[in-house]
């Protein structure tokens, strides 16, 4: 046996793994009695190298030693290769010092093995070395030195390099000019890629992927395609990486055709069945939102493995059809490849779709397959959970986790705050800290988030404290979060001062400081940042315009609003929906309908908050026909109402006591499927206690499922404008032993009904109660105690409690004091709350009111000269006086009249009959006042529904103002003489006439 028979004998063995047996052959030079030789012995080097196999491999190393061969070149360097890959580089490092000579081979090794460990310093010394010592270096060296340079991210080093390859006449090598492209890509400098790329004499496909990915990494995908063609063009032939490349390209500007074509080329090429290629198709056609195509794909495939079932539910996902993804769950089991990312990606979908009950599924086979305690995983399920309200579930993963981040916290920390628990997370905060995890902006935002809706300004500005110490303080999110906590809160003050310290503040800073202005009620100076921050140069955003406008509504006025409408058109914004709606309902909010209409006019679309916002501004300024004219018409455009615009028809229909067209609209409600929440259940409770409707209001109260006070204090209102005492009392004990608090508006309802009724004691008793126990006392409460008082002919009383009060020029307590003066015919009094009133008057323009109230005293004391001088000051003044109206329902037809009415069509036939029933009065003890005997709204809707309605049915009808005594007086006459029963909602009271007699008891 010579010696090459010995080799090709170890080959053998080593291919059959039998390596033990080919170091045996090695080794057995003293049976044969032959020489070794160099090449047997890399031979077996090699092979055992890929094997790894350690003990061979130092048998080896220890024959090459006993034969004096280890400073062999070629042995050297493979034994430096196989301590590199047995992951021994001291090793291979000392063999390498004992080298005596070293190649252009050896320097390559000892250079790629420091690459392959990271040593990418070490490689590049190695260089210096062999440039300094002016060795001839090959275009191996070169390429190693240069990969070392795009490892340590030093572009200029590599080009120096680049100059020495084309001073050795190398820029030709094709290895050479691959890698270099591949550094210009790298950083970014696409010119000299495609520079070398052309200089080079052969272009491989290497060439070209290097050079494409690089436009591609730079969001260039248009000249990526065009560069393939080029490659196409040079007679270069695509591989699987190119065509992977290029539909990237196609899916990151959504390019359905090219990528399709791309497609047709992959199938010719016969590389459709490449696991890789058909990931990359599956997910340009999910991008491009043809999930078919894409599931067409994903079925062409033979077999699927993790990566390509990653890809068609990340499409799905990401397309918004989480559903769909969810039910490949159990196909995946099935094909067993539910991996942790697969898991990951499906539990993000039940995030999406809130699918609480798959994520629970998804929880149990995580278990099932131990991915239960990856961090991801658990943050996403705790994520879930928090959103779903599962609190005591999400704190179950997290203590059961065996390590946690920081959005691990947070995400915990986020959903105590979502869920109200607000103590809670800042526990877990404390506790936090003490595990030493460093908090972030998110984490901060949501703490300062949580003292902000519980308005604790103390935490707010601990807080403050330690995003300092994190040094996050330049952040502008947490900035605008603490400028948002300082605002609500109502430091001002903080709020300025952090305000004005912000390097660059953005758009959201600027609109927390006007709305922080506006809250403080400093409209004007909201205003005035507003100007500062268009002269900043920050560009507006949809909500800054949506904020100041409605500033603007709240007290600046019609050209403010103008103003920042010019600024809104100047941008192109007008079209924008939400600033369109926003300026249809300030316009209608402050009474120019026009404007609001114009707005309203050209929206190219028009969604159900545009119609609500016209609707609820008519409905506010009365023009309730108006207001259900626009519900049907928007019905007939096709768009829904909701919730929202039900409460404002309801209010429309309880404003005109339209009982039956209430009735019809309420079925609608309900045939819409829509529920009941606590403002539509309200709105239902006031229209029918506004149409004498009790049993119908209570009845919504009783199987209204909602549990808050609104309700309630929509129903003691009622009680009270019916004068139903008891029935208020009863509600207030049980709505209190309930457990439900009472707030402002449910104590003005409970004072407004022992106005009603004269329960004077009740009414100061309580009253007193609010003060003791410590209740905001507000303006309007205080009032309703004047009007308790003066209208029980307690003048001084009334009189002393309205000097004491601090509330500035209260027109409406001075008002009720004038009008119970009138009842009771107090002229002195009167005299004197007229003198009051005319001063205030000086200060805020009012309607005329008080004049005519003060004229009726007058005439009621027979003191006409007085009357008379009276009304010519009233009409002197020039003052505006709101206009009395009065509406009917007839036959689903609301009809309205006011003051000496001559348009109605039946007028003729109203006034005869006001004229009979007249003399039939009279007759009966009824006197008149001369004049309001025939023209008065209220007289006038209560002779047509007369005439129009069968003997009988109850007459309905609402006035805009509170009816005055005479038709009062009449009302109670006509229901003795018709025997019909007559409900009048005047601005104070539901008046219900019944036998010649009213529900008030006269008590007004």
């Amino acid at each position: 046996m010579d010696t090459n028979e010995l080799s090709s004998r170890i080959f053998e063995n080593v291919e059959s793994r039998h390596d033990r047996q080919a170091v045996e052959n090695c080794l057995n030079k003293q049976r044969w009695n032959l020489e070794p030789d160099s090449y047997s012995i890399v031979a077996a080097l090699k092979e055992v190298s890929d094997l790894m196999s350690i003990d061979c491999g130092l048998h080896i190393h220890a024959y090459a030693v006993e034969s004096g061969l280890e400073q062999h070149p070629y042995v050297g360097n493979v034994l430096i290769h196989m301590y590199a890959k047995y992951g021994s580089l001291e090793t291979a490092c000392i063999m390498f010092d004992k080298l005596l000579r070293h190649d252009m081979v050896t320097w390559g090794t000892m250079m790629s093995v420091n690459i392959d460990h990271g040593r990418f310093d070490e490689a590049l010394s190695l260089y210096y070395h062999l440039e300094d010592e002016k060795l001839g270096i090959n275009s191996v060296i070169y390429a190693l030195a240069i990969k070392a340079c795009i490892e340590l991210d030093l572009p200029e080093e590599a080009q120096r390099i680049h100059v020495s390859i084309v001073e050795c006449g190398l820029e030709s090598n094709l290895l050479l000019g691959n890698r270099l492209i591949n550094m210009y890509v790298r950083t970014g400098n696409l010119d000299d890629a495609l520079v070398v790329l052309f200089q080079l004499p052969m272009r491989d496909v290497a060439s070209w992927n290097s050079l494409i990915e690089g436009y591609i990494q730079l969001g260039l995908s248009y000249q990526a395609i065009h560069m393939f063609e080029l490659m196409q063009l040079d007679g270069c032939t695509p591989d699987s990486v190119s065509y992977i490349t290029m539909v990237k390209a196609c899916s990151s500007i959504q390019d359905l055709k090219q990528g399709a074509s791309y497609h047709l080329l992959i199938v010719k090429a016969g590389l459709d069945s490449d696991l890789y290629v058909c990931c990359t198709l599956v997910d340009m056609y999910m991008k491009c939102g043809k999930l078919d195509d894409g599931r067409k794909v994903f079925n062409n495939m033979s077999r699927h493995d993790n990566i390509l079932w990653g890809s068609l539910i990340a499409g799905y996902i990401e397309q918004g059809r989480s559903h769909e993804a969810l039910n490949f769950l159990e196909q995946l089991q099935r094909e067993g490849h539910l991996s942790l990312s697969t898991m990951i990606s499906l539990l993000i979908a039940c995030s999406n779709i809130q699918s609480v009950e798959q994520g629970q599924r998804l929880h149990s086979l995580a278990v099932k397959y131990m991915y239960d305690d990856d961090l991801y995983f658990c943050n996403i399920l705790i994520k879930l959970y928090t959103e779903s309200g599962l609190l005591e579930d999400a704190q179950k993963v997290f203590d059961e986790m065996s390590k946690r981040d920081v959005v691990t916290w947070t995400e915990l920390i986020s959903g105590y705050i979502e869920h109200g628990h607000y103590e809670t997370a800042l526990l877990h905060y404390e506790q936090m800290q003490q595990e030493s995890i460093r908090p972030n902006h998110v984490t901060f935002c949501y703490l300062l988030r949580s003292c902000t809706e519980n308005r604790k300004l103390d935490k707010g500005i601990f807080i403050h404290s330690h995003v300092i110490e994190c040094g996050l303080e330049l952040n502008i999110s947490v900035c605008n979060s603490l400028l948002n906590m300082y605002s609500i809160c109502g430091s001002m003050e903080d709020a300025l001062h952090l305000f004005n310290r912000l390097q660059a503040p953005d758009v959201v800073s600027w609109s927390i400081l006007i709305r922080c202005c506006s809250q403080h009620g400093l409209i004007g100076e909201a205003f005035k940042v507003f100007e500062e921050m268009c002269l900043s140069g920050i560009e507006l955003d949809e909500a800054t315009y949506v904020c100041i406008l409605q500033i603007c509504s709240q007290r600046l006025g019609l050209e403010q609003v103008k103003d920042v409408h010019n600024l809104i058109i100047d941008e192109g914004l007008e079209s924008n929906l939400s600033i369109g709606n926003t300026l249809v309902d300030v316009y209608a909010k402050i009474g120019n309908f026009e404007d609001a209409q114009s707005v309203f006019d050209r929206l190219s679309h028009r969604d159900v908050v545009t119609w609500n916002a016209l609707i609820a501004a008519h409905s506010a300024h009365a023009h309730h026909q108006k207001a259900l004219l626009l519900f049907e018409t928007m019905q007939q455009e096709g768009v829904e109402p909701n919730e929202v615009t039900f409460v404002s028809i309801f209010k429309s229909c309880s404003d005109m006591s339209a009982l039956s067209k209430g009735k019809k609209i309420h079925s609608l409600f309900l045939k819409k499927g829509l529920q009941l929440d606590a403002f539509s259940c309200s709105a239902l409770i006031d229209m029918y206690m506004s149409c004498g409707s009790l049993e119908d209001a209570q009845a919504i109260f009783e199987c209204s499922p909602v549990q808050q006070i609104a309700p309630w204090n929509a129903l003691l209102a009622g009680y009270a404008q019916h004068n139903q005492y008891q029935l208020a009392l009863e509600c207030f004990e049980e709505l209190c032993h309930g457990g439900m608090q009472p707030n402002d508006i449910t104590h003005m309802s409970f004072l407004s009904c022992c106005s009603h009724a004269g329960q004077i004691d009740c009414g100061v008793r309580h009253f007193k109660h609010m003060r003791d126990v410590g209740i905001n006392i507000t303006i309007e409460h205080c009032n309703l105690v004047v009007g308790l008082l003066s209208h029980a002919a307690l003048f001084d009383e009334a009189e002393d409690m309205l000097e004491c009060l601090q509330f500035p020029a209260n027109i409406v307590g001075w008002t009720s004091f004038l009008a119970a003066c009138r009842k009771h015919g107090n002229v002195e009094s009167g005299r004197r709350c007229f003198n009051v009133l005319s001063l205030l008057d000086k200060l805020e323009k009012t309607d005329t009111c008080y004049y005519s109230l003060m004229a009726s005293i007058y005439k009621k004391a027979g003191m006409w000269d007085n009357a008379e001088s009276m009304d010519d000051l009233r009409k002197s003044t020039n003052l505006w006086k709101k206009p009395a109206k009065s509406y009917i329902e007839v036959n689903d037809t609301i009809h309205e009249f006011t003051v000496a009415d001559s348009e109605h069509d039946r007028i003729n036939d109203i006034s005869a009959k006001l004229k009979s029933l007249s003399l039939i009065m009279r007759e009966d003890g009824y006197t008149p006042y001369l004049d309001s005997e025939f023209n008065h709204s209220e007289k006038l809707a209560i002779a047509f529904g007369l005439i129009s309605q069968p003997a009988g049915t109850t007459i309905r009808v609402v006035k805009n103002l509170r009816v005055c005594d005479d038709c009062h007086d009449a009302a109670k006459a006509i229901s003795k003489l018709e025997l019909r029963e007559i409900i009048i909602k005047d601005s104070y009271h539901v008046h219900r006439f019944r036998h010649g007699s009213c529900s008030c008891k006269d008590f007004r």
